[in-house]
């Protein structure tokens, strides 16, 4: 607007999936299947826009009152092509962008340089909160935090939930590896 950049977001009535699950429950299953699926799709917009999310989490996942899940705030967002992202590269330099409980490890090192599957890695880990209730790991500091990213996998999703089916246990693992390469590479994949 005139010399103001500003982000204009829908406004979903709604209830974001952290305070879902924090208020409530930890979700089952199905319902976590069906909400990792319509944020997969919302993922392949935007990696078809040429965009990475870059801070995907419960808090940033709305259930709207239509039962849709909503993928919203793009403010860390980068585009994949060559445009300037200077902003983020001078931020790089002292800051990590994103949030350290869903963080992927490569995102941590060089938020500049990943692509849509940091967001996959992201979607996994918050798939992970919603059936368990809790954090990946549970360590109290943002250092802390991002090592365990880097070099450790969270405990086995089904020794917290037995219930769940292995199927979904392996899908959410092949999501949560470290390296780029060993995860799925499109939201399309893991939708599919």
């Amino acid at each position: 607007e005139g010399n103001w950049h500003c982000m204009v977001m829908e406004y979903v009535d709604g209830i974001n999936l952290h305070k879902l699950v924090t208020t409530f429950d930890p979700l089952s299953e199905l319902r976590v299947a069906h909400y990792m699926a319509q944020a997969c799709a919302g993922l392949q917009c935007i990696m078809t826009s040429g965009l990475v999310h870059r801070d995907l989490k419960p808090g940033n996942m709305v259930l709207s009152k239509d039962n849709e899940i909503k993928v919203l705030d793009l403010g860390l967002a980068r585009f994949l092509d060559q445009r300037a992202d200077d902003l983020t590269k001078q931020l790089d330099n002292t800051s990590v962008l994103g949030t350290a409980d869903f963080i992927s490890p490569e995102q941590a090192l060089h938020s500049h340089e990943v692509d849509i599957r940091a967001d996959i890695y992201s979607l996994g880990m918050s798939a992970y909160f919603l059936l368990t209730g809790k954090f990946p790991f549970k360590i109290p500091t943002i250092t802390g935090k991002l090592m365990s990213h880097q070099m450790k996998m969270p405990k086995p999703l089904r020794s917290r939930r037995p219930d769940v089916s292995e199927q979904l246990e392996a899908i959410i693992t092949k999501m949560i590896q470290k390296k780029p390469r060993d995860r799925y590479t499109t939201p399309q994949e893991v939708m599919d």
